[in-house]
């Protein structure tokens, strides 16, 4: 006389648990619109640190940029942030494949990348004591410093791949 072992597995819930990993797998916009929300969150600390969230603060600003700020008021005197537009542009956007934080404003990419060349300045108008001015075209040299703000740091990165595997392991 043998003795037998019958093992009966359930294969409605395991198909069940297969087939909403593959749906949640094959429609990840829920998960990428969180992860770009991270990725937001991310890009708006490195603001409130100065860099620092991404691992590496940035350049200190130059004496004569920290009197004008102070003779215009921008106060407090904080790097990137003299009127706050820069960060109030950025934005986050998601579909079933990408998770996307970015910015439309048209200076970005110096504070970004920094640069260090000659630039040409149109001709324009300008405001001095109340009088308009015109100013003619001319051309000055640009030296900023790189202060990469589209960055994350490891804490982000982490924050990001745990909510992966947490919205990931509600599928089981």
């Amino acid at each position: 006389m043998t003795d037998s072992i019958t093992v009966e597995i359930d294969n409605q819930r395991i198909n069940q648990v297969l087939h909403n990993l593959a749906a949640r797998i094959n429609d990840m916009t829920p998960i990428m619109q969180h992860v770009s929300e991270r990725m937001l969150q991310g890009v708006e600390e490195n603001f409130l640190t100065q860099g620092k969230n991404a691992g590496e603060m940035w350049e200190r600003l130059k004496k004569p940029t920290i009197k004008a700020r102070e003779f215009l008021r921008f106060t407090p005197i904080k790097i990137l942030t003299q009127t706050g537009a820069l960060v109030t542009s950025i934005s986050n956007n998601s579909d079933a494949n990408n998770a996307v934080v970015g910015t439309n404003s048209k200076y970005a990419a110096v504070h970004q990348f920094g640069i260090n060349e000659s630039v040409s300045v149109g001709a324009h108008t300008r405001r001095v004591n109340g009088k308009t001015c015109r100013v003619k075209a001319f051309t000055r040299l640009m030296n900023i410093q790189a202060r990469p703000f589209l960055v994350l740091g490891d804490k982000d990165k982490d924050a990001i791949i745990k909510l992966m595997e947490d919205e990931l392991f509600k599928v089981l």
